[in-house]
């Protein structure tokens, strides 16, 4: 099994299939802002909206690029400052109205976004209503009001992205099933 690469390597690895993805589909780069380091004090003010420590692996991220602009489909990874912005704060309202109320909503847990678009139906949160046993809390994700995965830490999260960025690559690169029929 091939070594996991550290967060710094991840992140250069998305970095570049993105420049590649966006080159092969629409023929130019799309932004990707990553966002600048976050300071201890905006690191603190997050950990106690969310009421627990970051999980290292996000607070690592965090400690490299505060953010990252079009980072999924027009979603972003949010800063320590987007969780005060009315965008956001409009979506967790949206999807608060659409929750049905026999479901699980994390946003009524504390649940904060990390991953959320304005024009997005899949989002990621850290929800503080998880945490295990060990102190750990898994970072959900969500598809429409779904939860459609779990990743034990934002590496695993990020780890995934790359794997799908690749693959949406390889189709880039060869097409797809679909493709070949019509020749």
């Amino acid at each position: 099994m091939p070594k996991k690469p550290d967060l710094k390597e991840l992140v250069e690895k998305i970095v570049e299939a993105q420049r590649k993805y966006d080159s092969l589909k629409y023929d130019e780069e799309l932004p990707h802002e990553l966002g600048r380091p976050a300071t201890d004090e905006e690191i603190a003010k997050l950990e106690k909206r969310l009421g627990i420590p970051l999980p290292e692996s996000y607070r690592e991220f965090l400690k490299l690029h505060n953010g990252w602009s079009d980072f999924d489909a027009g979603g972003k990874l949010l800063s320590t400052q987007d969780h005060d912005s009315k965008w956001v704060k409009d979506k967790i309202e949206f999807w608060g109205d659409l929750w049905p109320d026999d479901e699980d909503n994390p946003f009524d847990n504390g649940a904060i976004p990390i991953m959320f678009g304005e024009d997005l139906s899949h989002f990621l949160v850290l929800d503080p209503s998880r945490v295990k046993k060990n102190g750990k809390v898994d970072f959900i994700e969500f598809e429409d009001m779904y939860k459609s995965d779990a990743y034990k830490d934002f590496s695993d999260y990020l780890a995934f992205k790359l794997e799908t960025l690749e693959y949406m690559i390889d189709e880039e690169v060869n097409g797809t099933s679909s493709d070949e029929g019509n020749e």
